[in-house]
């Protein structure tokens, strides 16, 4: 059923590219509870992911890891704290869920990433909210990551579309993602950078919000437009 599948690899995407992110600027982010909620909702992702259809071992092995390291970063040990270990896990998660409906390639880590780095970003500059001794570091540089991997995205869907025959329909949905997927969050990822570095958490994280659901349905769009060019 392709609306399933459609379902496994966006939540892959999304729980993959959150671990490929939390890996990368976890360990700067001093207080843990933004760390133990991403850890958790890597897990619901992968789970959902799973029982839509992606590969087993890898999504078992992504809900294991991060919830050892959810209860090892609440108990503050020290040997399991590093999230570093979730990026690996998390490439291994998109490769093997899109390998078998020949969809990998260099946009789906971009896709990956801009949806699991969205949402990262979102609940992170929501953790500003409440710990308000944090650094704006990490915030710094995710806001800066997903500005660049959108506006790679949008090249890459640029590229796709060359020489590609489209029906009504695709272009329709071609609009909306290229609309609400990669113009508006390219201007609200300037804006939530921008806010990022004059410090203003507030306004960040109310952009975020609407930046994320445009992802959201950009991904979901492409992941669907790509299944269904596959299988003509």
């Amino acid at each position: 059923m392709i609306s399933q599948v459609v379902l496994a690899i966006f939540l892959a995407r999304m729980a993959g590219g959150y671990a490929l992110c939390l890996g990368l600027v976890g360990h700067r982010v001093q207080e843990g509870s933004w760390r133990r909620v991403s850890l958790f909702v890597i897990s619901g992702l992968t789970i959902v992911a799973w029982i839509a259809g992606a590969p087993m071992v890898p999504s078992l092995a992504m809900l294991g890891t991060a919830l050892i390291i959810e209860r090892a970063i609440a108990f503050e040990t020290p040997v399991l704290k590093h999230v570093a270990l979730l990026a690996p896990l998390g490439a291994w998660l998109i490769i093997a869920t899109e390998r078998p409906h020949a969809m990998l390639g260099y946009d789906s880590a971009l896709s990956a990433i801009a949806a699991g780095g969205t949402l990262g970003t979102m609940l992170l500059g929501h953790s500003y909210l409440t710990a308000r001794k944090l650094s704006f570091t990490p915030l710094k540089w995710m806001s800066l990551l997903l500005l660049i991997v959108i506006g790679l995205r949008a090249v890459t869907v640029g590229i796709g579309l060359l020489g590609t025959e489209l029906v009504m329909g695709d272009m329709i949905l071609l609009s909306m993602q290229g609309g609400f997927g990669l113009f508006l969050p390219l201007i609200f990822g300037w804006m939530v950078w921008q806010c990022a570095r004059i410090e203003s958490n507030q306004s960040a994280t109310g952009i975020l919000y609407a930046m994320t659901v445009g992802v959201f349905m950009g991904e979901l769009i492409a992941v669907y437009l790509k299944h269904q060019q596959l299988h003509v």
